[in-house]
């Protein structure tokens, strides 16, 4: 029957979306909780003197523009024998926030911003982007810039994307304004330390206030789950299943006087 053909259709574009987004987690502000309530891997490091802010489903970070030496940034990161990140799903590996600039500075080594996106692979090679006043920027060295483009940060909520298309070192490194790509560049570079992943303010030198509303990316290591769960295909046929018995008791009663 017509209705059972729509819905197996439904059900298998639903299972195929699953599928597709086993590797990415998603945080809003809109849910009412901060990041590390709606997925445990996020951690805050807080050297700001105090927690952040959130309200009306903004978060809001802020470190003091004085000294420039605390930082307060989201991050997950395989450390200590967990692992939060998983880097086996194909290229490209991206981040995404959006988020607003609203006050800050940073000292003369100006390839550091009061906001920051970033992720490093397994191999140590990194991905960074900057965002200060009307003006954002890539990374392709701890003490160097990349591309950069200026663009209107403090106006309003805007969505950046940070992208790499490879692992490798000097892999070409993308990034979206409000889903128009505006920079490319082969901007990953490599660097010490383990794999991980964050966004916030995270130098030593620079300081100032940023707000985030949402933030996803698809590296995330896959959590087994705590009881067997059947798989999307065989959970849609057992509901096609039930679907199709249902259909023909009912066309076996007749339309009802």
């Amino acid at each position: 029957m017509k209705w059972i053909g729509n819905a197996a259709m439904a059900l298998g574009a639903l299972c195929l979306a699953t599928s597709a987004q086993a590797l990415e987690t998603h945080w809003s502000g809109a849910s009412g909780l901060l990041p590390d309530a709606v997925d445990p891997r996020w951690t805050l490091v807080d050297e700001g003197g105090g927690s952040p802010s959130f309200a009306g489903g903004v978060l809001t970070i802020s470190t003091p523009v004085n000294s420039f030496s605390a930082r307060q940034f989201y991050t997950m990161r395989n450390e200590g024998g967990t692992t939060d990140l998983d880097f086996s799903g194909p290229a490209p590996y991206w981040l995404e926030a959006e988020m607003r600039f609203v006050s800050g500075s940073q000292t003369s080594g100006w390839w550091r911003a009061p906001g920051h996106m970033s992720f490093r692979f397994a191999s140590g090679n990194l991905a960074v982007l900057e965002i200060r006043k009307d003006l954002i920027y890539v990374r392709n060295g701890d003490n160097s810039r990349g591309a950069q483009v200026v663009v209107d940060t403090d106006d309003a909520f805007h969505t950046y994307r940070l992208e790499a298309l490879g692992q490798g070192t000097h892999s070409i490194v993308n990034v979206y304004y409000d889903g128009n790509l505006v920079m490319s560049d082969d901007a990953l570079y490599s660097a010490s330390g383990v794999a991980s992943l964050s966004f916030g303010e995270g130098s030593t030198l620079a300081g100032g206030v940023t707000q985030w509303r949402r933030v996803a990316h698809n590296m995330a290591a896959v959590a087994v789950p705590a009881t067997p769960v059947p798989e999307p295909g065989s959970a849609g046929m057992a509901l096609l299943g039930g679907l199709a018995l249902w259909g023909w008791r009912r066309g076996r009663r007749g339309p009802r006087a």
